[in-house]
């Protein structure tokens, strides 16, 4: 059993080669987070409901594990907090996601919280996988 006497977190961040509301949207529009959060090879699927108090979920055809949370925050084009729960899970995490223009990319700063250590390393390098299939999806416009 974990211990959650203490919380981590996951930190991350990746500089993109485009204007934060491009990234903003590859985050919350509609099933634009199916094309690179997961791997195609799991044929995801994902939907945003990008309202405070909206729903947003990725899951996938192929396989039982999903995601899925409550949008908290939604500062367009900066910042994002939102609710976090695995599929089969009764834990919920929080994730913050920070963007900043820098000329003419974005530096994204993700922080994933509420988590036991364990939980935080799987995490972190859950996000570094997707993230790192970001700017693919961001060249194909």
């Amino acid at each position: 059993m974990a211990d959650f006497d203490e919380e981590y977190e996951a930190e991350m961040s990746v500089r993109l080669a485009c204007p934060p509301e491009r990234v903003w949207a590859a985050l919350t529009v509609a099933d634009e987070p199916a094309a690179w959060y997961r791997p195609a090879e799991l044929a995801p699927q994902a939907f945003s409901e990008p309202v405070v108090g909206g729903r947003f979920r990725v899951g996938s055809t192929v396989s039982q594990a999903g995601f899925s949370g409550e949008y908290l925050v939604l500062d367009m084009p900066c910042r994002i907090e939102q609710t976090w729960r695995w599929d089969g899970e009764a834990r919920e995490s929080r994730v913050r996601i920070g963007l900043v223009a820098d000329g003419d990319s974005t530096e994204v700063r993700v922080v994933h919280g509420r988590l036991d250590a364990a939980t935080a390393e799987a995490c972190r390098q859950g996000w570094v996988s997707c993230l790192s299939r970001l700017p693919a999806h961001l060249a194909r416009g």
